[in-house]
C-alpha cells in the first residue's frame, strides 16, 4: 500500500517538473537576450533614413529606408526581415544585390532591435509590423512591394499574407510550418515528454496570449493566399527542420506561382553563404518576375 503514495508523488513530481520547464521555455522563447547591432547602411556608404512605425495595436517600430542605387524613390521596393532574436542590423550585409534593383526597408520587429514591446509573440501578433512597413511604403509611392525574410522574419512574411493584399511577392528562407512543430522540436531532446510540455506550452499561450500555438501557422496562411512565394531551406537545418520546408510546400501545392528550393549542405542561416551566386539569381529572377513596379506591363525575368 506504501507503493502507491509513492508513485503518486513521482507522478506528480514530473508532471510539475515538465510544467516548470515548460514556463521557463516559454519566458525564454517571448523573452529572448535583446540583441542591438551597432552596423548602419552608413558602413557599406549607403544613404538611408531613420524610420518610426506605429503599429495598429500603438507600439512604436523602428526602421531604415534605403532608397536603390540611382533609381526612382519608390517605384519597387523589397522588405528586408529579421531572425530570431536578432535585429535589422543582423541582415544588413545580406542586402547589397536587392538594393542595386529595389528601394528596402529593414524592421525591426515589435521587442527587437530598437523597436519597443515587452515580449515578442513570435508571429500572432507581428504580422501587424509588416503591415505597418507595407503602408509606410505605399505612402512612399511604392508601386510594388516584396519580402525577403529569414527564418522568424519569414514565417511572418507568409503569415502577413493574410492581412494584406499589398504584397507582391514574398521569398521565405527557411521559415517554419506551425508554432506548434517547433515546439514539438524545441523539445526533442525529451522524446515523449515533448509532447506533454507542447500541450503546457500551448496552455501557457493561451493564457499570456489568449491564443493557441496552432493560431500561428505559416503553413495554413500560405493556403489562403494565392501571392507568388520563393520558398528556401537548407537541407541540414537543425533548428528548423527539413520537415518545415515539407509542410510548407505541401501547402503551396496548387500556388502555380510558388518555387521551392531546398540548398544542399546548408545549416539554419547559410543558404545564402553556401549558394551566394545562385542565390542572389534566383531571389532577383523571381523578383523581377512579380517585383517590379509596372503593373499590366510586366515582362517576366526582367529587372527595370
Amino acid at each position: 500500500m506504501e507503493q502507491i503514495p509513492r508513485l503518486v508523488l513521482v507522478i506528480l513530481t514530473v508532471f510539475i517538473g515538465l510544467g516548470l520547464l515548460a514556463g521557463l521555455g516559454f519566458f525564454y522563447s517571448v523573452r529572448p537576450p535583446r540583441y542591438v547591432s551597432s552596423q548602419t547602411p552608413a558602413d557599406l556608404g549607403w544613404s538611408y533614413e531613420n524610420v518610426s512605425l506605429r503599429t495598429a495595436d500603438g507600439l512604436k517600430l523602428k526602421g531604415w529606408y534605403i532608397p536603390r542605387a540611382g533609381g526612382v524613390d519608390g517605384r519597387r521596393a523589397v522588405i528586408v526581415l529579421h531572425g530570431y532574436p536578432f535585429d535589422k542590423g543582423n541582415i544588413l550585409f545580406v542586402t547589397p544585390f536587392l538594393r542595386e534593383h529595389y528601394d528596402l526597408f529593414l524592421l525591426d520587429f515589435r521587442y527587437f532591435g530598437g523597436s519597443a514591446g515587452s515580449f515578442t509573440t513570435l508571429g500572432l501578433r507581428e504580422w501587424q509590423d509588416v503591415v505597418a512597413a507595407v503602408d509606410y511604403l505605399r505612402g512612399r509611392g511604392a508601386a510594388s512591394i516584396g519580402v525577403w525574410g529569414f527564418s522568424l522574419g519569414a514565417s511572418v512574411g507568409l503569415l502577413a499574407l493574410t492581412r494584406t493584399d499589398d504584397i507582391d511577392a514574398v521569398v521565405a528562407d527557411s521559415p517554419f510550418s506551425d508554432i506548434g512543430s517547433m515546439t514539438m522540436d524545441y523539445y526533442a531532446f525529451l522524446p515523449g515528454a515533448n509532447r506533454l510540455l507542447t500541450l503546457y506550452t500551448d496552455a501557457l499561450a493561451r493564457l499570456v496570449f489568449g491564443a493557441s500555438l496552432n493560431d500561428v501557422s505559416p503553413m495554413r496562411a500560405v493556403q489562403a493566399s494565392p501571392v507568388p512565394v520563393l520558398l528556401v531551406h537548407g537541407e541540414r537545418d537543425s533548428t528548423i527542420p527539413q520537415a518545415h520546408f515539407e509542410r510548407v510546400r505541401q501547402a503551396l501545392a496548387n500556388n502555380e506561382k510558388a518555387e521551392f528550393w531546398l540548398v544542399d549542405g546548408a545549416g539554419h542561416g547559410y543558404t545564402y553563404a553556401e549558394a551566394r551566386s545562385g542565390y542572389e539569381a534566383r531571389v532577383l529572377e523571381f523578383f523581377g518576375k512579380h517585383v517590379n513596379g509596372l503593373a499590366g506591363n510586366r515582362e517576366p525575368g526582367k529587372l527595370y
